[in-house]
């Protein structure tokens, strides 16, 4: 018997990100941002931003956080997480994604 082996997402997978937008593209590097239209010379491998763009957490009240990316990342855009009595709830997400996020 085989166990197939698990595909690690972030690090076999090719990710891109717009510098202009905020985008992200999965696969292969597109000549342009099908988001915003930038070129490719616009676009960060996703771990070099990973490394340069941090998601940080501003509260709102006792149950709402909002989620920005640091510095700010293309249209950045309002991203919310709220604690929920059942756990909690992201409405949208940050334009930067860090590994390192509690999950939800």
């Amino acid at each position: 018997m085989t166990l197939p082996i698990e595909h690690d997402f972030f690090n076999d997978t090719k990710q891109w990100v717009c510098l202009q937008c905020g985008y992200n593209m999965i696969g292969a590097m597109p000549e342009v941002c099908p988001f915003c239209g930038a070129y490719h010379d616009q676009f960060l491998p996703w771990d070099e931003a990973e490394t340069k763009y941090h998601v940080t957490e501003f509260t709102i009240n006792n149950e709402v956080t909002q989620l920005l990316s640091v510095p700010k990342l293309g249209y950045e855009h309002a991203a919310y997480r709220i604690e929920t009595a059942e756990g909690a709830v992201w409405i949208d997400s940050p334009s930067a994604f860090n590994r390192g996020l509690a999950p939800v």
